[in-house]
């Protein structure tokens, strides 16, 4: 059985207050360590971050999609309205202070890709 081959992936994250660089850093290990043609889109979910101006910086970056909620609303809710938002084959869900490896899954992104810091979720 051949496995399935996914043309497009998008990587999502939610945070609150968590440091700017900390969430530069890890949007921009994506957008260098992810092949282009994979990409389709970073989401961001701001859960009612202290400081508002952190997601207005980091949606100036191309393919980065910020959301904000009104009101804190933890992990699992914000991953879900992320989730609403999404418009790639496959969810990467990463933790908005982790290091994405070399490649981001450029031979390995099947329908039996395994990520190391991420769980997927593939969507039909």
């Amino acid at each position: 059985m051949t496995p399935q081959v996914f043309e497009q992936s998008l990587f999502l994250s939610s945070f609150r207050d968590e440091p700017r660089s900390t969430l530069l850093r890890t949007v921009v290990g994506v957008l260098e360590r992810s092949p282009a043609h994979l990409l389709r889109e970073i989401i961001l979910v701001d859960d009612d971050n202290d400081d508002a101006s952190v997601g207005e910086e980091l949606k100036a970056i191309g393919k980065v999609l910020v959301l904000r909620n009104d009101r804190r609303e933890g992990l699992i809710r914000s991953r879900i309205r992320g989730t609403r938002a999404a418009r790639g084959e496959v969810l990467v869900f990463l933790d908005s202070h982790c290091e994405v490896r070399e490649g981001g899954g450029k031979e390995e992104l099947t329908d039996d890709f395994f990520f190391e810091t991420a769980k997927l979720m593939f969507i039909n």
